[in-house]
């Protein structure tokens, strides 16, 4: 393959995965607001000035001692999880895309382990099992 058409072979690649990631965001964000309702916030943005269709600009969502943002960019998705103790940003890391839906998929399943916890010393509480 002469260097022209790996050339071409690359930015068709690459014009593809852009419009995969834009699919990934969108989907992404349903999911989260309808999973996670008061704690995701999804800003969202015009494709132009008169369109109607929107697209996935950020998403950002709080859980336990995290702040998790994604930020579409034009030259790809930026991703960080910043440590926030009482309103304060002590760490913030940024992620490749791949670590930080594994950090966020951990923390949600700590989150559902605490309040499964909760829940169930709750239980014993109220019913006195």
């Amino acid at each position: 393959m002469s260097s022209g058409e790996s050339f071409d072979v690359y930015s068709a690649w690459m014009r593809r995965s852009t419009g995969d990631m834009r699919a990934f965001l969108e989907a992404l964000a349903v999911r989260l607001e309808q999973s996670l309702p008061g704690m995701v916030h999804v800003q969202r943005k015009r494709d132009g000035l008169l369109a109607k269709t929107q697209h996935v600009a950020s998403i950002s969502l709080q859980l336990g001692t995290f702040q998790f943002v994604l930020e579409k960019e034009p030259a790809g998705i930026k991703t960080s999880r910043t440590k926030v103790v009482r309103g304060i940003a002590l760490k913030s890391d940024d992620l490749p895309l791949a670590d930080w839906l594994e950090a966020v998929d951990a923390e949600l399943k700590t989150a559902a382990a605490d309040a499964e916890k909760s829940h169930s010393v709750l239980r014993e509480f109220l019913v006195g099992e």
